[in-house]
């Protein structure tokens, strides 16, 4: 079934981001001490706040900030945080399938408002006929976690 998040495996093996070279680009990140001790929560709330100020500018302020927000939202951003680490060329279509599949196995289903009681959701379906902004959300959630995971493992 097209959308509903079966078959799709959310944990590809892929070389350790911490062996890959990664260029001249990004020889500053040496230098950057902290970042090399930031948590998979860490880049989480990072990318959490991000589409939150990105909801902000659409107008959409129903989004809590990372320490108010309830633990399922925070362990769906450190459970897509960890699929980006061990997949870390994973596409946002794809990234929208695990999330999908995760939100399928705790029970949720698709409804034209989000209520956390009842468990649905206007994204749960197919990537392809999420409107544009859900589509740049996964964008910016994988683009930020790729650059803060390169930043973790430097020199590790």
């Amino acid at each position: 079934n097209r959308g509903n998040g079966a078959g799709v495996r959310c944990v590809c093996k892929i070389p350790q981001v911490s062996k890959l070279h990664w260029g001249n680009d990004y020889q500053i990140i040496w230098k950057i001490e902290r970042s090399k001790n930031m948590k998979v929560e860490d880049i989480a709330k990072v990318c959490h706040e991000a589409n939150r100020a990105f909801c902000q500018t659409l107008g959409d302020y129903s989004q809590p900030p990372w320490d108010e927000a309830p633990e399922w939202q925070r362990k769906s951003a450190i459970a897509g945080v960890k699929t980006i680490i061990e997949n870390y060329f994973i596409t946002p279509e794809d990234q929208h399938k695990c999330w999908f599949a995760h939100k399928v196995a705790d029970g949720w289903t698709y409804g034209p408002e989000k209520d956390v009681d009842k468990k649905t959701h206007p994204c749960m379906k197919p990537y392809d006929e999420l409107p544009a902004e859900q589509r740049i959300k996964d964008e910016i959630f994988g683009s930020i976690a790729r650059i803060l995971i390169k930043l973790r493992f430097v020199g590790e």
